[in-house]
């Protein structure tokens, strides 16, 4: 009957919308495929208004005037559980449709602002479904990269700080260098006035002697 249908209907629907709201997308896929209990319960109590649809322009036909009132009534109730779910198919496919592209652009966000490196704004995992495993992996990623960053400003800076620390002792190396090149070159010069010294006092040592030999003879 259209009443039992529609219980029918109303039982899967039910079951549905609690699918699409707590995000079990398998279930909402297996409801919402062809053949589902939700379409065939769709197309029976469909079946079931033309039927009674059918039903109710015989006996309009066959009735008074007087039954004119309870024919049309009978067709508006039909006519409005039709457009109602309708509505509802409509309404359940927008919701479900919204479900998936929501979380996808948030992810896509995300993605982005990493890509541009901007590894500031935590990543916030709002869910436990697939893009809720996929946000938490760039969750990790992004604190990774942030990890990974900050030691190699740590290394640069050290980095930095040996460079200076070698400048400047090779600064006082060479310093020191040039201070013994010229403490060798003062000790050269001054055993080269000694040498030039003693050459002197020899010479002058050999022509006294000569002198003496002379003045020697000479007496």
């Amino acid at each position: 009957t259209v009443q039992s249908d529609l219980k029918e209907y109303l039982d899967i629907h039910a079951k549905f919308v609690d699918a699409v709201l707590n995000q079990r997308d398998e279930t909402v896929t297996l409801l919402a495929a062809p053949g589902s209990p939700l379409i065939v319960a769709v197309t029976k109590l469909s079946s079931q208004v033309d039927d009674l649809n059918i039903k109710v322009d015989l006996m309009a036909q066959s009735i008074a005037q007087g039954g004119v009132d309870a024919y049309v009534k009978n067709r508006v109730t039909a006519t409005v559980i039709i457009a109602l779910a309708i509505v509802v198919t409509l309404i359940l496919s927008w919701a479900f449709t919204r479900s998936l592209t929501g979380p996808l652009g948030k992810v896509l966000a995300v993605a982005e602002r990493i890509a541009s490196n901007d590894l500031r704004e935590p990543v916030i995992v709002d869910g436990r479904d697939e893009l809720g495993r996929l946000l938490s992996a760039m969750a990790r990623m992004q604190n990774n990269l942030r990890v990974t960053l900050g030691r190699l400003a740590d290394s640069s800076t050290q980095l930095a700080s040996t460079s200076e620390h070698m400048s400047v002792v090779t600064e006082l190396s060479l310093q020191g260098i040039q201070r013994q090149n010229d403490e060798i070159e003062q000790a050269a010069t001054a055993v080269n006035q000694m040498s030039a010294a003693v050459q002197k006092v020899a010479r002058n040592a050999e022509h006294a002697s000569v002198a003496a030999k002379e003045s020697s003879r000479s007496a």
